[in-house]
C-alpha cells in the first residue's frame, strides 16, 4: 500500500468504524487490514481487526490480534476485557478470569469487567471470587446512583455467600433507602439475630420499623443499640421516635406521656452531641400529630438539645446595612415540586430585591443542586450540605446576614438544627411546619389573622413572638390545573357520593374516626377515598384501626395511588365534598380543591394546625362549611350530599371567589414591613 496523507487515513479509518458499527464487518476488516499495512502495530487497529474476527465467529484468527494489540499497549483495560470475553467463548475460563482481572486491575471501576468476572467466577465454581467482585459492583453501581442495578447485585452477592454477615447489612440498608421498609426490615432483622452486637444493622432495623410505624419495636431497637454504643444521639432518636398511625385516642396520650417522660429522663442527665445532623438525624416531626399543643414539650426540649451541643463561639451584630441581607434558609423551598415551595415559593421571590438582599440558601445534596429552583435571578446562592452541620453554621456566620428566615422548621434534620444556633441579630419562620419550635433562638413566628386564633390565645401556643399579617402568608400564581375528570375516569362507582380526604395518612388522628362512622352510617352509598401512604404498612395499619372502630367503613373504602400533582388535582375535581382533618387542618390540600371550589368542610379548633382551611374560606367570605362540632359537622357532609343545588351553589360562590387568593401583593408587601421593623429592632444579642 503506497503511503497516505494522514487526512485520507483518518477519513478512512472513520469509514472503517462506521461499517463496523453498522455490522458490515468484511469491508471494516478490509479498511482495518489495509490501514495496518502503513501502521502494522496500531494498537486499535489491531483490536478492532480482531473484534470483527471474533464477531464472525473466527476466534482463533481473533486471539493473536488481540494478544498483539495488548502488546502493543498494555495498559488499556478495555483490550483486557475483550480478550476475557474472547476466553470465555473459547472456553478457556482460567485464562478468561485472568483477563477480567487484569482490566479492572488497570481500571478497578469497570462495571462490565467485574460482571463478567463475577459471572465467570460463579459458572466456574469460585464463589468467594465471584462474591468479593459482584459486592465491589454493586458499591460502584452504588456511587454511580444506580440503586436498582446495585440492588439485584447485592442480592447476587448475598446468594453467593449466604453466610456474610455484612452482605446481607448492605442488601438491607439499600433495601431501606429505596423505600422497601417491609424487606429491609426482613433482612435487617435477620442479620441482628445472627450478630446481635451490629450497631448499624440495629440502627438501620430501627430505622425500617419507624417507617413501618412500628414504634414500640423501633424504640426497642434504639435502646439496645445505646446499650452497645453509649451514644447520646441514639437516646433522642428513641425519643423522636413516634408512631406514624395511631390505634385509638388512649394510644395518643400514652405516647405523649411516654414522651414527657423520656425527655424528664434524658433531662436528668448531662449529654453531648457534637453533630446533631449525623449523630440523631431525625426530627420530632410527628410530634405536631397529636392534637395537643406542643409548646411544653418543644421548649423543655430545646432548652435540652442546646445545652448538649457545644457552645458556639459566634456573637451576631446587627450590620446596619439600609438594605437588609435576608439569608432564606431551607431543605424544601428551592425543590420545586415540593410542597414547601409551593406554598412560599412566590412570597420569596416576590420581595423587592430593591429593599432586600435575599440570600438564597438551600440546603441539598451535591446531585440536588443540579435541580434546584431559583426563585429570582438576581438573588446570590450559598449552598449547604444536608450533611455538614458544622460547615453550615459556619457559612452562614459568615454570609453574616441580618435576618434569618426559615420557611419550615421540623421537617428535616439540618434545619431543625441551624435553627437552634444564634446565627443572624434576626431570626423568624413561616408556617411551612405549623408548630412551635420552642427555641430561644427564633424570634418571631410568622403567621395571620386567618388562620390563628385571637392573638392573646393564639400568642400562648408559641415560644416565639407571634405576628400575625392581615394576608395570608402567601403570593400563589393562578394554579395550572387539568379539565375535571369523571368519576368513571377515575375508576370509581359513578353514581355513588364521593368523600375525599386527601391528607397524608399520619394527620388522620383516632379524633376523627367517631365523625367518619357518623357520615357513613347516614349516608349509606357514599364512599371514602383516601391516597395510599407512604408504604402499604401505613394503610394497613388504618384498616386495622378502622376494623374494629368502624366496621362498615371496610366496603366502603377506596384507596388511590400517590401520583403527581395532575393526579391529585384530577382525584380531587372528582370529589363531591372534600373531607378536612380538625386534628390537623389541610393546607396546599385545601388550596388545590379550592382551585376547583369543592366544599370543604372544616372544624376550626384552637391551634393554627387545625384551622388553615377554616382560614381560607374565611378570607373567601364562603363559610357555609365551617363548623364548630361533631354534629355539625355530619349534619353538613350529608346535606351537601343529599341537597345537590346547595353543593353546586357552593361551589360556585367559591369558584367566584377563590381568585382573590392569587398573586396577593399585600402579603408581599406586609412580608416586607416586617421584615424592616424586625431588621430596625435588633439590638446586639
Amino acid at each position: 500500500m503506497s503511503q497516505v496523507s494522514e487526512q485520507d487515513w483518518d477519513a478512512l479509518f472513520k469509514k472503517a468504524l462506521a461499517n463496523h458499527q453498522a455490522g458490515a464487518l468484511e469491508q471494516a476488516q478490509a479498511s482495518y487490514t489495509l490501514l495496518l499495512q502503513q501502521h502494522p502495530h496500531h494498537p486499535m487497529l489491531l483490536h478492532l481487526l480482531g473484534l470483527t474476527h471474533q464477531q464472525q465467529g473466527q476466534l482463533q484468527k481473533a486471539r493473536p490480534l488481540l494478544l498483539e494489540s495488548i502488546e502493543a499497549d498494555p495498559d488499556n483495560p478495555a483490550f483486557h476485557y475483550d480478550l476475557g470475553l474472547l476466553y470465555g467463548e473459547l472456553q478457556e475460563w482460567p485464562l478468561a478470569i485472568q483477563s477480567f482481572q487484569n482490566a479492572l486491575a488497570r481500571k478497578p471501576q469497570y462495571p462490565e469487567a467485574l460482571e463478567a468476572l463475577t459471572a465467570t467466577a460463579e459458572q466456574l465454581g469460585y464463589n468467594t471470587l465471584a462474591h468479593q467482585t459482584c459486592t465491589e459492583l454493586a458499591r460502584f453501581l452504588e456511587a454511580d446512583r444506580r440503586p436498582t442495578d446495585a440492588l439485584h447485585c447485592w442480592k447476587k452477592a448475598v446468594s453467593l455467600s449466604p453466610q456474610n454477615i455484612e452482605t446481607a447489612f448492605e442488601l438491607g440498608r439499600l433495601t431501606l433507602s429505596l423505600n422497601q421498609p417491609e424487606e429491609a426490615a426482613r433482612i435487617l432483622k435477620d442479620v441482628v439475630d445472627r450478630k446481635p452486637q451490629h450497631a448499624k444493622a440495629l440502627l438501620y432495623l430501627a430505622q425500617s420499623l419507624a417507617t413501618l410505624g412500628n414504634a414500640a419495636e423501633s424504640q426497642k431497637c434504639f435502646h439496645v443499640l445505646h446499650q452497645q454504643t453509649g451514644l447520646d444521639g441514639v437516646l433522642f432518636r428513641r425519643l423522636f421516635t413516634l408512631p406514624v398511625i395511631y390505634e385509638s385516642e388512649n394510644a395518643v396520650e400514652h405516647w405523649r406521656e411516654r414522651f414527657s417522660e423520656e425527655l424528664s429522663n434524658l433531662e436528668a442527665h448531662p449529654l453531648k452531641i457534637q453533630n446533631p445532623v449525623s449523630e440523631i438525624g431525625v426530627t420530632p416531626f410527628y410530634l405536631a400529630y397529636q392534637e395537643t399543643c406542643e409548646k411544653p414539650l418543644m421548649t423543655r426540649l430545646a432548652a435540652l438539645l442546646k445545652k448538649s451541643l457545644p457552645p458556639l463561639d459566634f456573637t451576631p451584630t446587627p450590620s446596619g446595612r439600609k438594605r437588609p441581607r435576608v439569608a432564606v434558609v431551607s431543605r424544601y423551598l428551592f425543590q420545586p415540586r415540593h410542597t414547601i415551595h409551593r406554598l412560599f415559593g412566590g412570597l420569596i421571590a416576590q420581595l423587592d430585591r430593591a429593599r432586600f438582599e435575599v440570600l438564597a440558601c438551600p440546603v441539598s445534596t451535591q446531585e440536588e443542586q443540579k435541580s434546584l429552583c431559583y426563585l429570582n435571578p438576581q438573588d446570590p446562592m450559598l449552598s449547604l450540605s444536608v450533611y455538614d452541620y458544622a460547615g453550615a453554621c459556619k457559612a452562614l456566620q459568615e454570609a453574616s446576614p441580618d435576618i434569618i428566615l426559615y420557611p419550615d422548621i421540623g421537617m428535616e434534620p439540618m434545619t431543625f438544627y441551624l435553627a437552634l444556633q444564634r446565627l443572624a441579630p434576626v431570626q423568624c419562620l413561616l408556617w411551612g411546619h405549623p408548630m412551635t419550635t420552642g427555641m430561644p433562638s427564633m424570634d418571631y413566628f410568622l403567621s395571620n389573622i386567618w388562620m390563628e386564633s385571637p392573638l392573646e390565645q393564639a400568642q400562648t401556643h408559641y415560644h416565639e413572638t407571634l405576628i400575625l399579617h392581615q394576608q395570608i402568608n402567601l403570593y400563589l400564581p393562578p394554579p395550572e390545573i387539568p379539565p375535571p375528570a369523571s368519576k368513571a375516569d377515575l375508576g370509581l362507582p359513578p353514581t355513588a357520593p364521593i368523600l375525599v380526604c386527601p391528607q397524608s395518612l399520619f394527620k388522620l388522628h383516632p379524633g376523627f374516626d367517631l365523625i367518619l362512622a357518623d357520615i357513613l352510617a347516614q349516608n349509606p352509598t357514599a364512599r371514602l377515598v383516601l391516597i395510599d401512604g407512604d408504604t402499604p404498612s401505613w394503610n394497613g395499619l388504618l384498616e386495622k384501626r378502622w376494623s374494629n372502630r368502624i366496621p362498615a367503613l371496610e366496603e366502603r373504602l377506596l384507596w388511590m395511588p400517590k401520583g403527581d400533582q395532575q393526579a391529585f388535582y384530577r382525584l380531587l375535581s372528582a370529589a363531591d365534598v372534600v373531607l378536612d382533618i380538625p386534628q390537623f387542618s389541610g393546607g396546599k390540600t385545601s388550596l388545590d380543591a379550592l382551585a376547583y371550589g369543592k366544599p370543604i368542610v372544616t372544624w376550626p379548633k384552637a391551634l393554627m394546625r387545625q384551622r388553615n382551611a377554616a382560614g381560607l374560606l374565611g378570607y373567601l367570605d364562603v363559610l357555609d362549611t365551617v363548623v364548630s362540632g361533631v354534629s355539625q359537622y355530619v349534619e353538613t357532609v350529608t346535606r351537601l350530599l343529599q341537597e345537590e343545588d346547595t353543593r353546586q351553589e357552593i361551589q360556585t360562590r367559591l369558584q367566584e371567589r377563590t381568585p382573590i387568593l392569587y398573586q396577593r401583593s399585600e402579603a408581599v408587601r406586609e412580608l416586607e414591613t416586617f421584615l424592616e421593623m424586625a431588621q430596625s429592632q435588633s439590638k446586639p444579642i
